[in-house]
């Protein structure tokens, strides 16, 4: 893969993952937001992995950032 389609690849993802729609959007630009989906994702992969789960590393994405702007919101 090339820069430029890897940069465009990335760029959809940050995209798609950004908490923007979920979150008001002074959430889903702050550090600790987008620090708590990592941690929470790698935290799904580590576990599935260690129980010996399959595991998508877009689905953890996903459950990551459903449960940091659960916890930045609250359930409403």
């Amino acid at each position: 893969m090339d820069q430029m389609t890897t940069f465009f690849v990335a760029n959809g993802l940050i995209q798609s993952f950004s908490g923007k729609g979920l979150v008001p959007e002074e959430i889903a630009r702050s550090i600790d937001f987008l620090i708590a989906i990592g941690f929470g994702a790698g935290f799904t992969v580590l576990l599935a992995t260690r129980l010996g789960f399959p595991i998508s590393t877009t689905h953890s994405l996903v459950a990551g950032l459903m449960g940091a702007g659960l916890m930045a919101v609250g359930w409403k």
